[in-house]
């Protein structure tokens, strides 16, 4: 899923944890699944940036090592009792940005980042009333990302608010949406775009009517009138992704009283059909989601607020899932994941309010132990948010995953070429040089294209060809991938088809005669028809492969005859010949007056006469 409502390609995998925290797995700017969030080997440097409550009134930057490991506690002050936490680029210089939301202060914190792994003086943009949830996207196509936030304390003033960002990292202007004249409690939000028409829409738990209600953007900051759609009691969180692997957004929404998972299928049009409560979590409120056992299936890790565990579920393709990871005790608030330390497997990373923790798991990604222990990573007092990014600019990632697989035989002719990119800084647009031919040092095919896929055109058959990515950032690093190669497969011709029919019979009588070929590579078929009297039946299809196909013809004169059919494919590979000799000494009499019809009467009564004349 790549689309540009945030300038220059800002990615960010929110993934926000509070005590009602939704999480948002799907995008702030390209809408990409956690399912395609970059794993890979690469020594990428993903830091992890945590809320602190209680005394500190803080936010913890821990800068990873790419190990596994995290540096010193790097602290900066906020207003009061931040919770919600989210990265992106508000300032449009390339570099991740941190956004924190104060829950009794009232405001929005902005820290700009300099690339480095530090960050500035907190930029407060006050609300004015008690905030709880938020997410950021481009919702008026300016280039320049927004911020929305749900507000939900005061019952008799539930709204939604949209900040929108001038790309200075301030907010000129704000707009806001009543979901409803009586209560609805909106909780979680996730941004995505739901019927593919590059514009941002996003969708709200309702937790006061069990419903989620969904946005349709137009591009300029405005939208639909929202639908609603019934889920289990109680939702909070809400995340997107392909869940029944359909090609299409759908959404996840965690329940607080109804103890259940419901998954809401999109169609790809902006709606959603009826709901399968897929699991029972037992109260959960935050969520991320995952390839974590390498099935190329969506699984949903979450923490659960009153049992205090961690399960992950992993999806089976259709929408529903299996708890095959048993609970891990934490008592956690917070969750979010991403793949610390470079072994290509998603991790977990926790908070703890009560242990002033950072729980973190590591991904084994096999599916009967998908995680190691469980490491403490001391963080400050009562850690509420969290979000894992790249902080530090860094080249893009290598690319690498090819499809075809390296070395792959027996590829089609009509390949479309795909790779897994991107860059550790979500806030960084990636770009891709394409080098393609039977060459082992390919040249340039094509050049600054942004999506990970390729189409090199009809290529030849049973040839070996040689490709690569060059990967170039809006900072100027580059990447390259090594050279790969596949090779096409053979094409053998048709089988020598068969022919079955009458081989004797009366001139001037049409007989039908079942014909057949198969081809080893199962492409169509097409025929070529000799019937022995200079008439032709010229490449008639195409058919099936195997399919039994019924011609016909009528021999005008009496004599013996040669049928020859061939079978060729539809890439010109033609078989041999295949003959069947026929016989049509017989004829039959044609009556087209009244007398003939007499004459054909009464002869019919003398057989001896009527065999007679039949050979005149």
């Amino acid at each position: 899923m790549s689309n540009n409502f945030i300038k220059k390609g800002l990615v960010s995998i929110i993934i926000t944890a509070l005590i009602l925290l939704s999480f948002s797995t799907a995008i702030t700017g390209r809408y990409i699944d956690t399912k395609d969030k970059i794993i890979s080997d690469d020594n990428r440097l993903i830091d992890i940036i945590v809320t602190l409550q209680d005394s500190d009134d803080a936010i913890n930057v821990k800068l990873g090592d790419g190990l596994g490991g995290f540096g010193a506690d790097c602290i900066y002050s906020v207003g009061n009792q931040p919770t919600d936490i989210l990265t992106g680029d508000f300032n449009n210089d390339y570099f991740v940005d941190v956004a924190v939301l104060n829950f009794y202060g009232k405001s929005i914190c902005v820290f700009l980042g300099d690339g480095n792994g530090g960050l500035g003086v907190p930029q407060e943009h006050y609300i004015g009333l008690t905030p709880e949830f938020m997410e950021a996207g481009d919702f008026n196509n300016d280039g320049y990302l927004d911020i929305i936030v749900t507000i939900s304390v005061l019952k008799e003033e539930d709204f939604i608010r949209i900040l929108f960002g001038d790309g200075t990292g301030q907010f000129s202007s704000h707009t806001d949406l009543t979901v409803c004249d009586e209560t609805q409690g909106p909780k979680g939000i996730v941004i995505d775009d739901f019927n593919y028409d590059n514009n941002a829409d996003f969708a709200v738990a309702l937790q006061d009517r069990n419903e989620v209600l969904v946005f349709i953007g137009d591009g300029t900051g405005s939208f639909a009138t929202p639908v609603d759609y019934p889920v289990s009691d109680g939702p909070t969180g809400i995340i997107s992704g392909d869940f029944d692997d359909d090609g299409y957004v759908d959404l996840a929404v965690s329940s607080e009283i109804g103890l259940m998972v419901t998954i809401l299928t999109g169609y790809g049009n902006g709606r959603f059909g009826g709901f399968i409560e897929s699991f029972s979590p037992k109260s959960s409120y935050d969520m991320v989601s995952g390839d974590f056992n390498h099935d190329d299936i969506l699984d949903i890790a979450m923490n659960t607020y009153y049992e205090h565990v961690v399960t992950l579920h992993t999806g089976f393709g259709d929408g529903t899932f299996f708890q095959d990871f048993p609970p891990v005790r934490l008592g956690p608030k917070g969750i979010t994941t991403d793949d610390f330390n470079n072994d290509g497997n998603l991790d977990l990373a926790v908070t703890g309010y009560n242990d002033d923790n950072i729980s973190l798991l590591y991904g084994t990604g096999e599916s009967n132990r998908p995680f190691e222990e469980n490491v403490s990573l001391p963080i400050g007092r009562a850690p509420y948010g969290i979000v894992a990014d790249g902080l530090r600019v860094q080249p893009p990632y290598v690319p690498k995953k090819p499809i075809p697989d390296n070395s792959e035989v027996n590829v089609g002719i009509s390949p479309i070429l795909k790779w897994v990119g991107g860059d550790p800084n979500s806030c960084d647009t990636v770009l891709y040089d394409v080098f393609f031919g039977e060459s082992i040092t390919p040249l340039k095919f094509s050049s600054n294209q942004s999506k990970t896929v390729f189409n090199p055109g009809v290529l030849d058959f049973d040839t070996t060809y040689y490709w690569k990515i060059v990967a170039w950032d809006s900072l100027g690093y580059t990447a390259e991938s090594p050279v790969w190669s596949f090779t096409t497969r053979p094409n053998t011709a048709p089988s020598n088809p068969s022919i079955n029919g009458e081989v004797e019979g009366k001139f001037g009588v049409q007989y039908n005669y079942t014909l057949k070929s198969e081809d080893a590579e199962s492409d169509e078929v097409y025929y070529f028809v000799e019937w022995g009297d200079r008439t032709v039946e010229e490449w008639i299809g195409p058919y099936s492969s195997g399919e039994n196909v019924t011609v016909g013809h009528i021999w005008e004169e009496r004599g013996e005859y040669t049928i020859r059919v061939k079978a060729k494919d539809n890439f010109d590979a033609e078989s041999d010949w295949t003959t069947l000799e026929v016989s049509m000494p017989l004829k039959r009499m044609m009556f087209r007056s009244l007398f003939d019809l007499f004459i054909h009467g009464f002869i019919h009564y003398f057989p001896l006469l009527e065999n007679i004349l039949s050979y005149i």
